[in-house]
């Protein structure tokens, strides 16, 4: 947003009470003996407050941490910018120590705090960490839904039946209310919203509080929109109705310019979708600009007759949303025509912070996919004179955060529940504030996106980044754990790597990661505010407990094998949902989801192509193989055939085939055979004149990997041999052809 004058930047102290909860919960109990000991690296500083990279308010703060070592803990102190503080320690057991030092004021501006402890054995342990201090003061107006949260907004800064008359629209429907803003502006009144079809109570509350008695409450659209039953809810609590409306929106929004007084400007934007409206509400309702609507193609005669004598159109948005066939005829009219747009409605927001004359001091902050949140906050800003920055719901877009970089913002508005905007991205909107370091240009996973393992998470900013001046956390459920933080490939990307996460949820249950810092390029700092949303939704390798011992069961109740099941999802298990998605048909991806387990449910044991008698049976098309008797499947075994491409390796070369056919086993080595394309373990030969065998192998994937043999796990091998399943002279069927590679 493009700064007009200096400012004083005399800024409230604000406590940031919701940044606050989620750390307060930390501050004060350390975890217990064995579970420090199991989950973290120890000697070690954890659990620190401010949390690396946050951003606090002005005044006294606490700066608190966790010391854990297995020899106990002897002392500890916290220093601020190299300056020791008074320290306590408030709570701890033979391994843990939580410490406190209060800080009695702070300067706006990036510190440096230090925890260092000295723990039974004599050792010293330091952490260092980065945070910043702010005096813009963020708040956030919000209700339990979009009618009491337009209530919030319109009773700020309010006193009762302080107004001399308010504005009604619909809260379920855009048409009608998009012109609202510049009205309210006008008459000095809220605009709150309404169900359509009577008058909500939290509104008529709102009403006789905010309005003063006998005041005139404006509704915006017909009967359709708001009915009659509003209007007589209105008149009930002693107000006069006026009601603006024409046969549609355009009609509708040019009724409403008409009651505004005359202005030598007017703005135009679609009427067919908010977003370009809504990012010019504020800074036109300001200036006393009526905004008129047009679709896309064609200019409605009600929107043309409306322009006439107005000396200058500000279209907003490109000409998707305006087409230039229209730009032309608004220019036929008024003569004289401005296009602010951007390459979305994010960027369309900035531009026109940018263009008009608006007070940099006040932000307001609002979701960008809904209208209600923002058309109320719009109204409310421009009593200001400031501006409205659009967002999505869990990330700020970098034109939304560049329009916030590097002014005089003294107070951000958040408009709407964490739903509508959550914590991390109003978190960010604040440090945009400050930021004049790279952007986040790309991250993997996506904020807000459903992971269902921990590996890594990967930031990718605009510019190299000075890793070692980085300060970063990331928290499960809002307990740190430990993490690598690194250079990726390109010193523009930030690695961190979960090296520790001893986490185990329930199936399918959301769990937050939240990382948090502050990083630093050669022009200056970015801060760092992300949520993700871990959820397990398959149970996997590594997991254990009493569902994974059912899944085991009822594989081997169906015949694929895994030993015996003991709880815990080992390669084994992996092995065996894979044989079984395989025959199913489904991703074979060796994780018991959703999908898996309900299919588990209804399975049926696999049926042999082959019947009579004793056989081995390898379907190359689903990449198993089955041990049969007399048209019943006995066990099922995930396996890896020929790959079926050519090779040239020192052992030899050809096409990696496994030939289909009748065969019989013909020879065995009960050990391991180094052959010339690689290990063998306890082969049995059933095509003798090529080679081919049924062997176990370090790696069974899902797919046909092999030179030509058949692959099966060590284990699975030894099973055979146990049972005497491959005997000299047994018969093998093998037929169908390999699968596509996934």
């Amino acid at each position: 947003m493009s700064s007009t004058h200096a400012s004083s930047r005399g800024r409230r102290a604000s406590l940031l009470t919701a940044l606050l909860a989620l750390t307060t919960m930390v501050a004060v109990t350390p975890v217990a003996d064995a579970d420090v000991v199991r989950t973290r690296p120890t000697p070690a500083v954890w659990d620190v407050l401010p949390v690396p990279g946050e951003i606090v308010s002005l005044g006294s703060y606490t700066l608190a941490g966790t010391a854990l070592s297995p020899h106990g803990i002897s002392s500890v102190q916290i220093s601020l910018d190299g300056a020791a503080v008074p320290t306590v320690i408030v709570d701890q057991n033979s391994s843990a120590a939580r410490a406190h030092a209060t800080v009695d004021s702070i300067a706006v501006g990036h510190h440096i705090a230090s925890f260092e402890f000295v723990d039974g054995s004599g050792a010293t342990i330091r952490r260092d960490w980065r945070f910043t201090a702010t005096d813009v003061d963020l708040t956030r107006h919000a209700g339990a839904d979009r009618i009491a949260t337009a209530v919030t907004i319109a009773s700020r800064g309010r006193q009762s039946q302080e107004a001399p008359a308010a504005v009604l629209a619909r809260a379920d429907d855009f048409a009608d209310a998009l012109a609202g803003a510049p009205l309210a502006h006008h008459l000095d009144g809220p605009l709150l919203l309404t169900d359509g079809d009577a008058l909500s109570p939290a509104t008529g509350a709102a009403l006789t509080n905010l309005v003063a008695g006998g005041g005139r409450v404006h509704l915006l659209g017909g009967t359709a929109a708001l009915s009659t039953a509003v209007a007589d809810g209105v008149r009930e609590l002693g107000f006069q109705v006026a009601r603006h409306q024409g046969a549609n929106r355009y009609e509708t929004a040019a009724e409403i310019a008409g009651v505004i007084p005359a202005s030598t400007e007017r703005v135009v934007a679609s009427g067919e979708a908010f977003p370009d409206a809504l990012s010019v509400a504020a800074p036109a309702a300001a200036a006393g600009m009526p905004i008129l609507l047009t679709t896309a193609t064609s200019l409605p005669a009600a929107t043309r007759q409306a322009l006439q004598g107005a000396a200058t159109a500000t279209i907003i948005g490109g000409t998707a949303a305006v087409g230039q066939a229209v730009a032309d005829e608004i220019d036929d009219v008024v003569g004289d025509v401005d296009r602010i747009q951007g390459a979305d409605r994010y960027e369309t927001a900035a531009a026109v912070n940018a263009a008009f004359d608006v007070d940099p001091t006040v932000v307001g902050v609002a979701n960008g996919l809904s209208f209600a949140d923002a058309l109320a906050g719009a109204v409310d800003v421009a009593r200001d004179g400031g501006g409205l920055v659009l967002t999505k719901p869990t990330r700020l877009p970098n034109a939304s955060a560049d329009s916030l970089r590097s002014t005089d913002t003294e107070v951000v508005r958040i408009y709407g529940g964490t739903n509508a905007v959550d914590q991390a991205t109003a978190l960010t909107a604040l440090g945009a504030v400050e930021d004049d370091g790279p952007r986040i240009v790309n991250e993997v996973p996506a904020a807000s996106e459903e992971i269902n393992s921990l590996d890594q998470i990967q930031l990718h900013f605009e510019h190299d980044l000075q890793v070692q001046h980085t300060s970063i956390t990331v928290k499960i459920d809002g307990r740190e754990i430990p993490v690598d933080v690194a250079s990726g490939d390109f010193p523009s990307t930030l690695v961190l790597t979960i090296s520790a996460a001893d986490i185990d949820p329930p199936l399918f249950e959301a769990i937050p990661i939240r990382v948090t810092g502050i990083v630093r390029d050669d022009a200056g700092w970015t801060h760092v505010d992300r949520v993700f949303t871990y959820r397990k939704i398959a149970m996997s390798n590594g997991d254990s407990g009493t569902e994974v011992r059912q899944v085991q069961q009822r594989l081997i109740d169906l015949g694929y094998w895994l030993g015996t099941p003991d709880g815990n999802f080992g390669s084994l298990t992996v092995q065996a949902i894979m044989a079984f998605q395989k025959y199913e048909g489904l991703n074979p991806s060796g994780t018991a989801d959703a999908v898996t387990q309900e299919r588990l449910a209804h399975a049926q044991r696999p049926v042999p192509a082959n019947g009579g008698g004793y056989h081995i049976e390898i379907d190359k098309s689903r990449q198993i193989l089955m041990l049969a008797q007399n048209g019943t499947t006995l066990w099922t075994f995930n396996a890896s055939t020929g790959s079926e491409v050519p090779y040239n390796e020192e052992g030899g070369s050809g096409t990696a085939i496994t030939p289909v056919g009748n065969f019989t086993v013909c020879r065995e080595v009960n050990g391991k055979r180094e052959a010339d394309l690689g290990t063998l373990w306890r082969p049995k030969y059933f095509h003798c004149g090529r080679g081919i065998a049924v062997h176990g192998a370090t790696s069974v994937p899902n797919y046909p990997a092999s030179h030509g043999c058949v692959r099966v796990t060590y284990a699975a091998m030894d099973f055979i041999w146990a049972n005497d399943y491959m005997p000299i002279g047994a018969t093998v069927h093998v037929y169908g052809t390999i699968p596509p590679r996934r």
